[in-house]
């Protein structure tokens, strides 16, 4: 049993590899103790954290150790590097909705499990097709914050998006459509509805 607790102060721009290398480790999988964050340059992180202590660490959010709830269930093989298990969508307080207004911001959220390293940088798209129109919601996947080289295999991501339609949207249920791309490159779904390598995610009603 680990009784020693050691303590480290890291570069901001260097938790990204500590983290990976620390989820990388046997056992069960976590992402490094951060017990101080509120310095935008230096961290003071730990090996382990005490009965009380709260992890501050910015990965929690969106590198997870367990599969969380989906309100859309959606699975597609994505190259065997990645499973694609679903999406939902949330309101800006983070309650899930089955329904946007255009105008009003809200997050999608998409959730993977990595199942071999994934090279590259996969940026993300999201298509919300309808009524001879389309939402591209095409973003930088996590925000740029955590890389795929950093992805460990049997993490569970969460990649939120913040976006907005058009206050002019035409109300009725639109076709979703997600994956990931690198210029005119998207990553291959092996398994999966999909269309063109874009993953069949059902419907979203809009108001």
């Amino acid at each position: 049993m680990e009784t020693d607790r050691r303590w480290l102060a890291v570069r901001n721009e260097d938790l990204g590899r500590l983290n990976s290398l620390f989820r990388a480790r046997p056992g069960d999988k976590q992402n490094v103790p951060v017990l101080d964050a509120r310095s935008s340059q230096i961290l003071l992180v730990s090996n382990r954290l005490l009965p009380g202590e709260t992890n501050q660490s910015p990965y929690d959010a969106f590198v997870l150790n367990h599969e969380p709830p989906i309100a859309n269930r959606v699975e597609a093989n994505l190259q065997d590097q990645l499973l694609s298990l679903g999406w939902d969508v949330t309101d800006s307080g983070g309650t899930r909705v089955d329904s946007v207004v255009p105008g009003r911001k809200y997050h999608f959220r998409l959730y993977y499990k990595v199942l071999a390293s994934t090279p590259g940088e996969w940026e993300t798209f999201v298509h919300i097709d309808g009524f001879h129109r389309r939402f591209n919601g095409d973003h930088k996947t996590l925000g740029g914050k955590y890389a795929f080289n950093l992805w460990q295999v049997g993490d569970y991501i969460v990649d939120d998006y913040e976006f907005s339609l058009e206050p002019n949207f035409t109300a009725g249920t639109y076709n979703i459509y997600y994956g990931l791309f690198v210029g005119d490159t998207r990553l291959k779904v092996k398994t999966g509805r999909h269309d063109e390598n874009r993953i069949e995610g059902g419907t979203l009603r809009v108001q």
